[in-house]
């Protein structure tokens, strides 16, 4: 009974390590997201800011 108890921990060990890894993934790829957004968002900053000037002069 014992051994059956440790082997089911290590399987519930396992199968959580890999959920803990799916998540972490799914972290990584938000985060990469996120990166390209404000990225995409500085572009967009930027060109604003130079139309701004341009119709101030």
């Amino acid at each position: 009974m014992l051994i059956q108890n440790i082997d089911m921990g290590f399987t519930i060990a396992n199968e959580m390590e890999k959920k803990v890894e799916s998540v972490n993934f799914a972290l990584q790829t938000i985060s990469a997201t996120v990166e390209e957004i404000t990225a995409k968002n500085q572009e967009i900053l930027a060109t604003t800011n130079i139309i701004i000037s341009e119709q101030e002069n």
